[in-house]
């Protein structure tokens, strides 16, 4: 998110804090499952860290990689949760022990990056390519979604090979960058 955008939430836009909202809320649920087991607790401490968010909003040009920040608040949040609550099982001691360690969390944070990255990037596909491909990978087969549109399978098949293609390409991409940059 563009430092721009940062501003426009210190300023109050209800708009730019809805877009950092979605932008990172599923993302942000899915990492902080790995560390709660449990999907409404995930829920409830994202949905905190964006309420902290918006009422702290006028520190929020502060932040310097939003990301970064997003996800050391859903990691803290976590193990708070799990140590005030006093829940540790036996799985929940070792993630506890694992929180702490930077590979393991650096792991969980470039699989959500890279999830948060491939939402949007969808979201950049042509309108029907889009539409198709959401629908296939919601397990729906080419004839299913054909019948639903109402069109040719065969345009369906087209449609998920061409989303296929630019997919691939921005992924490729990415992970170019990625490479090059931890080497």
């Amino acid at each position: 998110m563009e430092h721009s955008a940062l501003f426009k939430i210190k300023n109050g836009s209800e708009s730019a804090y809805q877009k950092l909202f979605l932008e990172f809320y599923t993302p942000l649920v899915s990492f902080a499952m790995n560390f709660v087991h449990n999907k409404d607790l995930a829920e409830d401490l994202v949905q905190d860290i964006f309420i902290k968010i918006w009422e702290s909003r006028n520190d929020i040009e502060k932040i310097r990689d939003i990301s970064a920040y997003l996800y050391q608040a859903a990691k803290f949040s976590c193990y708070n949760s799990n140590r005030n609550k006093k829940i540790f099982t036996n799985d929940n001691a070792d993630i506890g022990n694992n929180i702490n360690s930077s590979s393991c969390i650096e792991d969980l944070i470039i699989e959500e990056e890279s999830f948060r990255f491939f939402l949007k990037e969808m979201e950049n596909l042509p309108p029907k390519c889009k539409e198709i491909f959401s629908l296939s990978l919601n397990g729906l087969m080419a004839k299913e979604i054909a019948e639903e549109l109402d069109i040719a399978i065969e345009t369906v098949k087209k449609q998920k090979k061409i989303a296929k293609k630019i997919l691939r390409e921005k992924i490729n991409k990415i992970l170019t960058f990625l490479l090059i940059s931890g080497t």
